[in-house]
Protein backbone atom coordinates (compact mmCIF):
# COMPACT_ATOMS: atom_id res chain seq x y z
CA UNK A 1 0.00 0.00 0.00
CA UNK A 2 0.95 3.50 -0.86
CA UNK A 3 0.35 5.35 2.23
CA UNK A 4 1.50 8.85 0.91
CA UNK A 5 -1.32 8.00 -1.72
CA UNK A 6 -4.28 6.87 0.84
CA UNK A 7 -3.80 9.79 2.94
CA UNK A 8 -3.51 11.88 -0.29
CA UNK A 9 -6.82 10.54 -1.07
CA UNK A 10 -8.11 10.89 1.77
CA UNK A 11 -7.30 14.34 2.22
CA UNK A 12 -10.47 15.04 -0.89
CA UNK A 13 -12.82 14.46 1.71
CA UNK A 14 -10.94 17.17 4.21
CA UNK A 15 -11.09 19.50 1.22
CA UNK A 16 -14.55 18.96 -0.06
CA UNK A 17 -16.70 18.76 3.33
CA UNK A 18 -16.12 21.90 4.20
CA UNK A 19 -18.04 23.01 0.79
CA UNK A 20 -20.68 20.57 2.25
CA UNK A 21 -21.26 21.66 5.49
CA UNK A 22 -20.67 25.22 5.28
CA UNK A 23 -22.54 25.70 1.86
CA UNK A 24 -24.67 22.69 0.74
CA UNK A 25 -26.24 22.84 4.56
CA UNK A 26 -25.97 26.36 5.72
CA UNK A 27 -25.07 29.23 3.84
CA UNK A 28 -26.45 29.45 0.65
CA UNK A 29 -30.35 28.41 2.19
CA UNK A 30 -29.39 31.06 4.80
CA UNK A 31 -27.99 33.87 1.66
CA UNK A 32 -30.86 32.84 -0.29
CA UNK A 33 -33.86 33.88 2.10
CA UNK A 34 -31.59 36.62 3.51
CA UNK A 35 -29.65 38.46 0.44
CA UNK A 36 -30.58 36.90 -2.91
CA UNK A 37 -34.73 36.36 -2.46
CA UNK A 38 -35.68 39.43 -4.38
CA UNK A 39 -39.34 39.50 -3.26
CA UNK A 40 -39.51 35.94 -3.68
CA UNK A 41 -41.87 34.84 -1.06
CA UNK A 42 -41.08 31.85 1.43
CA UNK A 43 -42.73 29.38 0.07
CA UNK A 44 -40.92 30.36 -3.63
CA UNK A 45 -37.88 30.82 -2.18
CA UNK A 46 -38.82 27.37 -0.96
CA UNK A 47 -39.14 25.65 -3.92
CA UNK A 48 -35.76 27.30 -5.16
CA UNK A 49 -33.66 25.23 -2.91
CA UNK A 50 -35.32 22.10 -3.42
CA UNK A 51 -35.08 22.44 -7.61
CA UNK A 52 -31.57 23.29 -7.40
CA UNK A 53 -30.72 20.51 -5.11
CA UNK A 54 -33.07 18.34 -6.64
CA UNK A 55 -32.29 18.81 -10.45
CA UNK A 56 -28.57 18.67 -9.51
CA UNK A 57 -29.12 15.34 -7.77
CA UNK A 58 -31.05 14.33 -10.60
CA UNK A 59 -28.27 15.33 -13.09
CA UNK A 60 -25.28 13.44 -11.10
CA UNK A 61 -27.79 10.52 -10.86
CA UNK A 62 -28.46 10.56 -14.47
CA UNK A 63 -25.13 10.99 -15.49
CA UNK A 64 -22.91 8.89 -12.89
CA UNK A 65 -22.69 5.51 -14.95
CA UNK A 66 -22.22 7.02 -18.25
CA UNK A 67 -19.38 8.61 -17.06
CA UNK A 68 -17.83 6.39 -14.85
CA UNK A 69 -17.78 3.81 -17.27
CA UNK A 70 -16.09 6.18 -19.28
CA UNK A 71 -13.11 7.03 -17.09
CA UNK A 72 -12.88 2.82 -16.89
CA UNK A 73 -12.26 2.51 -20.37
CA UNK A 74 -9.99 5.86 -20.55
CA UNK A 75 -8.40 5.29 -17.58
CA UNK A 76 -9.25 8.64 -16.41
CA UNK A 77 -11.02 8.55 -12.88
CA UNK A 78 -8.47 11.06 -11.14
CA UNK A 79 -8.43 13.68 -14.30
CA UNK A 80 -12.29 13.67 -13.80
CA UNK A 81 -12.14 13.95 -10.00
CA UNK A 82 -9.70 17.29 -10.64
CA UNK A 83 -12.62 18.51 -13.39
CA UNK A 84 -15.08 18.17 -11.51
CA UNK A 85 -13.40 19.50 -8.69
CA UNK A 86 -12.42 22.82 -10.78
CA UNK A 87 -16.14 23.31 -11.81
CA UNK A 88 -17.32 22.99 -8.26
CA UNK A 89 -14.66 25.03 -7.11
CA UNK A 90 -15.12 27.94 -9.97
CA UNK A 91 -19.28 27.95 -9.50
CA UNK A 92 -18.64 28.32 -6.32
CA UNK A 93 -16.07 31.28 -6.35
CA UNK A 94 -18.74 32.74 -8.98
CA UNK A 95 -21.60 32.10 -6.68
CA UNK A 96 -19.71 34.37 -3.84
CA UNK A 97 -19.48 37.30 -6.37
CA UNK A 98 -23.37 37.06 -6.69
CA UNK A 99 -24.95 40.74 -5.78
CA UNK A 100 -28.14 41.23 -3.71
CA UNK A 101 -31.64 39.59 -4.93
CA UNK A 102 -29.63 37.30 -8.42
CA UNK A 103 -31.48 34.52 -7.32
CA UNK A 104 -31.43 33.21 -10.37
CA UNK A 105 -27.80 33.35 -10.85
CA UNK A 106 -27.59 31.98 -7.46
CA UNK A 107 -29.43 28.91 -7.99
CA UNK A 108 -28.01 28.23 -11.36
CA UNK A 109 -24.17 28.20 -9.82
CA UNK A 110 -24.95 26.16 -6.56
CA UNK A 111 -26.69 23.71 -8.55
CA UNK A 112 -23.36 23.64 -10.58
CA UNK A 113 -21.36 23.82 -7.42
CA UNK A 114 -23.78 20.82 -6.48
CA UNK A 115 -22.88 18.93 -9.81
CA UNK A 116 -19.33 19.40 -9.72
CA UNK A 117 -19.33 17.86 -5.52
CA UNK A 118 -21.55 14.97 -6.73
CA UNK A 119 -19.81 13.89 -10.07
CA UNK A 120 -16.42 14.40 -7.71
CA UNK A 121 -17.49 12.13 -4.75
CA UNK A 122 -17.82 9.06 -7.86
CA UNK A 123 -14.76 9.54 -9.07
CA UNK A 124 -13.38 9.66 -5.21
CA UNK A 125 -15.13 6.51 -4.35
CA UNK A 126 -13.92 4.78 -6.90
CA UNK A 127 -10.26 5.35 -6.94
CA UNK A 128 -10.40 3.67 -3.11
CA UNK A 129 -9.99 0.18 -4.88
CA UNK A 130 -6.55 1.86 -6.22
CA UNK A 131 -4.88 3.21 -2.98
CA UNK A 132 -6.18 0.52 -0.42
CA UNK A 133 -5.92 -3.22 -0.77
CA UNK A 134 -8.91 -5.13 -0.23
CA UNK A 135 -7.87 -6.08 3.68
CA UNK A 136 -8.02 -2.30 4.48
CA UNK A 137 -10.66 -1.07 3.04
CA UNK A 138 -12.67 -0.47 5.61
CA UNK A 139 -10.06 0.95 7.14
CA UNK A 140 -9.54 3.98 4.46
CA UNK A 141 -12.65 4.46 3.83
CA UNK A 142 -13.40 5.22 7.44
CA UNK A 143 -10.38 7.13 7.23
CA UNK A 144 -11.81 9.26 4.61
CA UNK A 145 -14.95 9.96 6.45
CA UNK A 146 -13.49 10.57 9.79
CA UNK A 147 -10.94 13.41 7.97
CA UNK A 148 -14.23 15.00 6.07
CA UNK A 149 -16.48 15.46 9.64
CA UNK A 150 -13.33 17.41 10.80
CA UNK A 151 -12.45 19.40 8.00
CA UNK A 152 -15.90 20.05 7.14
CA UNK A 153 -16.62 20.95 11.12
CA UNK A 154 -13.45 23.20 11.23
CA UNK A 155 -14.59 25.04 8.56
CA UNK A 156 -17.91 25.49 9.81
CA UNK A 157 -17.16 26.88 13.09
CA UNK A 158 -14.49 29.14 11.48
CA UNK A 159 -17.56 30.37 9.17
CA UNK A 160 -19.98 30.20 12.39
CA UNK A 161 -17.95 32.29 14.25
CA UNK A 162 -17.28 34.72 11.47
CA UNK A 163 -20.73 35.47 10.91
CA UNK A 164 -21.41 36.24 14.36
CA UNK A 165 -18.56 38.66 14.79
CA UNK A 166 -18.94 39.94 11.18
CA UNK A 167 -18.80 43.79 12.08
CA UNK A 168 -16.24 43.22 14.81
CA UNK A 169 -13.96 41.50 12.10
CA UNK A 170 -15.10 44.77 9.47
CA UNK A 171 -17.28 43.33 7.68
CA UNK A 172 -20.84 45.32 6.58
CA UNK A 173 -22.80 42.94 8.25
CA UNK A 174 -23.61 39.05 8.30
CA UNK A 175 -24.40 38.91 4.62
CA UNK A 176 -21.01 40.04 3.79
CA UNK A 177 -19.37 37.88 5.86
CA UNK A 178 -21.61 34.74 4.55
CA UNK A 179 -20.08 35.28 1.31
CA UNK A 180 -16.74 35.37 2.49
CA UNK A 181 -17.05 32.16 3.58
CA UNK A 182 -18.87 30.69 0.84
CA UNK A 183 -15.75 31.99 -1.33
CA UNK A 184 -13.54 30.89 1.02
CA UNK A 185 -14.60 27.29 0.91
CA UNK A 186 -13.73 27.11 -2.74
CA UNK A 187 -10.62 28.20 -1.82
CA UNK A 188 -10.21 25.18 1.01
CA UNK A 189 -11.83 22.78 -1.33
CA UNK A 190 -9.60 23.79 -4.22
CA UNK A 191 -6.11 23.81 -1.75
CA UNK A 192 -6.62 20.72 -0.20
CA UNK A 193 -7.24 18.65 -3.75
CA UNK A 194 -3.84 19.36 -4.50
CA UNK A 195 -2.42 16.13 -2.52
CA UNK A 196 -4.61 14.01 -4.83
CA UNK A 197 -3.24 15.89 -8.34
CA UNK A 198 -0.29 15.43 -6.81
CA UNK A 199 0.47 11.81 -5.23
CA UNK A 200 -2.95 9.36 -6.02
CA UNK A 201 -1.53 7.75 -9.26
CA UNK A 202 -4.10 7.56 -12.15
CA UNK A 203 -5.26 4.47 -12.48
CA UNK A 204 -5.02 2.08 -15.79
CA UNK A 205 -7.38 2.21 -17.81
CA UNK A 206 -9.46 -1.32 -17.23
CA UNK A 207 -8.55 -2.65 -20.51
CA UNK A 208 -11.93 -4.26 -21.62
CA UNK A 209 -14.71 -1.58 -23.28
CA UNK A 210 -17.27 -2.08 -20.77
CA UNK A 211 -20.35 -0.33 -21.41
CA UNK A 212 -23.04 0.82 -19.12
CA UNK A 213 -25.52 -1.70 -20.05
CA UNK A 214 -22.73 -4.32 -19.60
CA UNK A 215 -21.57 -2.87 -15.98
CA UNK A 216 -25.72 -3.23 -15.50
CA UNK A 217 -25.79 -6.73 -16.95
CA UNK A 218 -22.86 -7.48 -14.17
CA UNK A 219 -24.61 -6.00 -11.16
CA UNK A 220 -27.96 -7.64 -12.06
CA UNK A 221 -26.03 -11.15 -12.25
CA UNK A 222 -24.17 -11.11 -9.50
CA UNK A 223 -24.91 -12.84 -6.00
CA UNK A 224 -25.06 -10.41 -3.65
CA UNK A 225 -24.60 -6.64 -5.23
CA UNK A 226 -28.66 -6.29 -6.41
CA UNK A 227 -29.79 -7.09 -2.37
CA UNK A 228 -27.09 -5.01 -1.24
CA UNK A 229 -27.87 -2.17 -3.41
CA UNK A 230 -31.97 -2.53 -2.61
CA UNK A 231 -30.77 -2.53 1.45
CA UNK A 232 -28.30 0.41 0.69
CA UNK A 233 -31.24 2.72 -0.71
CA UNK A 234 -33.55 1.74 2.13
CA UNK A 235 -31.24 2.77 5.11
CA UNK A 236 -29.32 5.29 3.60
CA UNK A 237 -32.68 6.44 2.77
CA UNK A 238 -33.23 6.81 6.30
CA UNK A 239 -30.33 8.40 7.40
CA UNK A 240 -30.73 11.11 4.68
CA UNK A 241 -33.73 11.78 6.39
CA UNK A 242 -32.94 11.76 9.75
CA UNK A 243 -29.80 14.37 8.23
CA UNK A 244 -32.48 16.51 6.38
CA UNK A 245 -34.92 16.54 8.79
CA UNK A 246 -33.10 17.25 12.15
CA UNK A 247 -32.78 21.45 12.00
CA UNK A 248 -36.78 21.50 11.29
CA UNK A 249 -37.34 18.76 14.44
CA UNK A 250 -34.87 20.38 16.25
CA UNK A 251 -36.76 24.01 15.68
CA UNK A 252 -40.25 22.61 15.93
CA UNK A 253 -39.28 21.31 19.70
CA UNK A 254 -38.23 25.26 20.38
CA UNK A 255 -34.53 25.06 20.38
CA UNK A 256 -32.96 27.98 18.91
CA UNK A 257 -31.18 28.61 16.17
CA UNK A 258 -27.49 28.83 17.97
CA UNK A 259 -28.27 25.68 19.29
CA UNK A 260 -28.89 24.11 15.87
CA UNK A 261 -25.86 25.54 14.65
CA UNK A 262 -23.91 23.56 17.80
CA UNK A 263 -26.04 20.53 18.06
CA UNK A 264 -24.82 20.42 13.92
CA UNK A 265 -20.83 20.40 15.46
CA UNK A 266 -20.85 17.67 17.59
CA UNK A 267 -22.24 15.57 15.79
CA UNK A 268 -19.32 16.60 13.39
CA UNK A 269 -16.82 15.87 15.58
CA UNK A 270 -18.38 13.03 17.50
CA UNK A 271 -18.60 11.38 13.68
CA UNK A 272 -14.60 11.86 13.23
CA UNK A 273 -13.80 9.13 16.04
CA UNK A 274 -15.93 6.92 15.62
CA UNK A 275 -15.60 6.62 11.77
CA UNK A 276 -12.22 5.52 11.93
CA UNK A 277 -12.96 3.13 15.08
CA UNK A 278 -15.77 1.33 13.12
CA UNK A 279 -13.01 0.86 10.24
CA UNK A 280 -11.28 -0.91 12.88
CA UNK A 281 -13.84 -3.27 14.67
CA UNK A 282 -14.50 -4.15 11.14
CA UNK A 283 -11.34 -5.79 10.55
CA UNK A 284 -11.87 -7.42 13.66
CA UNK A 285 -15.91 -8.42 13.63
CA UNK A 286 -16.85 -7.80 9.69
CA UNK A 287 -18.07 -4.63 8.01
CA UNK A 288 -21.26 -6.35 7.47
CA UNK A 289 -21.52 -7.46 11.09
CA UNK A 290 -20.36 -4.05 11.98
CA UNK A 291 -23.01 -1.94 9.84
CA UNK A 292 -25.46 -4.20 11.04
CA UNK A 293 -25.30 -3.58 14.62
CA UNK A 294 -25.17 0.40 13.45
CA UNK A 295 -27.89 0.84 11.91
CA UNK A 296 -29.75 -1.17 14.71
CA UNK A 297 -28.49 1.75 16.77
CA UNK A 298 -30.14 4.52 14.45
CA UNK A 299 -33.43 2.94 14.28
CA UNK A 300 -33.51 2.73 17.95
CA UNK A 301 -32.45 6.42 17.88
CA UNK A 302 -34.89 7.66 15.62
CA UNK A 303 -37.37 6.01 17.75
CA UNK A 304 -36.22 7.46 21.25
CA UNK A 305 -36.91 11.04 19.02
CA UNK A 306 -40.45 10.48 20.22
CA UNK A 307 -39.78 11.25 23.69
CA UNK A 308 -36.92 14.27 22.86
CA UNK A 309 -38.27 17.44 24.70
CA UNK A 310 -35.51 19.89 25.59
CA UNK A 311 -31.87 20.69 24.23
CA UNK A 312 -30.06 18.18 26.78
CA UNK A 313 -31.60 15.33 24.81
CA UNK A 314 -31.47 16.74 21.47
CA UNK A 315 -28.11 17.22 21.84
CA UNK A 316 -27.86 13.40 23.33
CA UNK A 317 -29.25 12.21 20.47
CA UNK A 318 -27.39 14.11 18.10
CA UNK A 319 -23.98 12.31 19.63
CA UNK A 320 -25.65 8.93 19.21
CA UNK A 321 -26.49 10.11 15.32
CA UNK A 322 -22.91 11.29 15.34
CA UNK A 323 -21.42 7.95 16.68
CA UNK A 324 -22.79 5.45 13.83
CA UNK A 325 -23.77 7.88 11.02
CA UNK A 326 -19.74 7.90 9.67
CA UNK A 327 -19.48 3.98 10.25
CA UNK A 328 -22.48 3.31 8.16
CA UNK A 329 -21.17 5.61 5.98
CA UNK A 330 -17.61 4.62 5.27
CA UNK A 331 -18.64 0.57 5.75
CA UNK A 332 -21.04 0.58 3.04
CA UNK A 333 -18.63 2.35 0.45
CA UNK A 334 -15.94 -0.21 1.91
CA UNK A 335 -18.52 -3.59 1.38
CA UNK A 336 -19.81 -2.07 -2.01
CA UNK A 337 -15.77 -1.79 -2.97
CA UNK A 338 -14.81 -4.92 -2.60
CA UNK A 339 -17.65 -6.61 -4.19
CA UNK A 340 -16.78 -4.14 -7.25
CA UNK A 341 -13.65 -5.17 -9.91
CA UNK A 342 -11.27 -2.90 -9.73
CA UNK A 343 -11.10 -2.35 -13.60
CA UNK A 344 -14.74 -1.24 -13.62
CA UNK A 345 -14.69 0.88 -10.28
CA UNK A 346 -16.16 3.62 -11.91
CA UNK A 347 -18.74 2.55 -13.79
CA UNK A 348 -19.99 0.06 -10.20
CA UNK A 349 -19.72 2.97 -8.22
CA UNK A 350 -21.94 5.33 -10.70
CA UNK A 351 -24.73 2.89 -10.22
CA UNK A 352 -23.72 3.31 -6.50
CA UNK A 353 -24.02 6.78 -6.24
CA UNK A 354 -27.56 6.72 -8.12
CA UNK A 355 -29.09 5.08 -5.17
CA UNK A 356 -27.31 7.47 -2.81
CA UNK A 357 -28.53 10.30 -4.70
CA UNK A 358 -32.42 9.43 -4.62
CA UNK A 359 -32.18 8.49 -1.36
CA UNK A 360 -31.08 12.22 -0.76
CA UNK A 361 -34.62 12.87 -2.73
CA UNK A 362 -37.28 10.21 -1.49
CA UNK A 363 -36.14 9.91 2.38
CA UNK A 364 -36.98 13.43 3.34
CA UNK A 365 -40.23 13.43 1.48
CA UNK A 366 -41.13 10.32 3.33
CA UNK A 367 -40.64 11.90 6.28
CA UNK A 368 -42.07 14.57 5.81
CA UNK A 369 -45.64 13.00 4.28
CA UNK A 370 -45.60 10.81 7.57
CA UNK A 371 -45.26 14.16 10.07
CA UNK A 372 -47.89 15.58 7.88
CA UNK A 373 -50.15 12.82 7.94
CA UNK A 374 -49.68 12.98 11.78
CA UNK A 375 -49.58 16.08 12.10
CA UNK A 376 -46.56 16.52 13.98
CA UNK A 377 -42.77 16.91 13.18
CA UNK A 378 -41.87 14.53 16.12
CA UNK A 379 -43.54 11.63 13.68
CA UNK A 380 -40.37 12.09 11.18
CA UNK A 381 -37.86 10.04 12.82
CA UNK A 382 -40.01 6.92 13.44
CA UNK A 383 -40.67 7.20 9.65
CA UNK A 384 -37.02 7.34 9.20
CA UNK A 385 -36.81 4.48 11.13
CA UNK A 386 -38.94 2.80 8.91
CA UNK A 387 -36.56 2.69 6.11
CA UNK A 388 -33.47 1.93 7.90
CA UNK A 389 -34.97 -1.19 9.36
CA UNK A 390 -36.15 -2.22 6.53
CA UNK A 391 -32.94 -2.02 4.67
CA UNK A 392 -31.65 -3.70 8.20
CA UNK A 393 -33.68 -6.63 7.59
CA UNK A 394 -33.11 -6.75 3.86
CA UNK A 395 -28.95 -6.41 4.56
CA UNK A 396 -29.58 -9.31 7.17
CA UNK A 397 -30.79 -11.87 5.08
CA UNK A 398 -28.20 -11.78 2.32
CA UNK A 399 -25.61 -10.94 4.69
CA UNK A 400 -23.91 -14.65 4.31
CA UNK A 401 -23.71 -14.05 0.12
CA UNK A 402 -21.74 -10.99 1.22
CA UNK A 403 -19.77 -12.72 3.46
CA UNK A 404 -18.27 -15.59 0.09
CA UNK A 405 -18.15 -12.32 -2.15
CA UNK A 406 -16.19 -10.59 -0.10
CA UNK A 407 -13.83 -13.68 0.72
CA UNK A 408 -13.40 -14.92 -2.71
CA UNK A 409 -12.47 -11.21 -3.46
CA UNK A 410 -9.32 -10.74 -1.17
CA UNK A 411 -7.43 -12.69 2.12
CA UNK A 412 -9.31 -15.31 3.17
CA UNK A 413 -8.35 -14.03 6.77
CA UNK A 414 -10.78 -10.65 6.16
CA UNK A 415 -13.83 -10.19 6.99
CA UNK A 416 -16.57 -8.64 5.70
Amino acid sequence: MNRKALWAWACYDWANSAWATAVLSGLFPMLLRLFWRDGLASSEITLVLGLANGLASLAVALAAPVLGAWADRTGARKRMLLAATSLGVCATLALAAVPSGGWVWAALLFALAALGFGIGNLFYDALLVHVAPSHLLARASSLGYGLGYVGGGLFFAGAAWAVAHARALGFAGAEEAMLVAVAASALWWGLFSLPVAAWVPEPQAGGADVSVREVLHEIRTHAAVPGFLLAYFLYIDGLGAVIRMASDFGLAIGLAPSAMIAALLLVQFVAWPAAIAAGRLAETFGAVRVLLAELLVLAVACWAALGVRDATAFFALAAVVGAVMGGVQALSRAVFARLAPRGESGGWFGFFNIFGKFASVIGPIWAGFVAWLADTPRASAPAASLLVLVGWVVLWRIRKRLYSAGSSGGSSTTRT
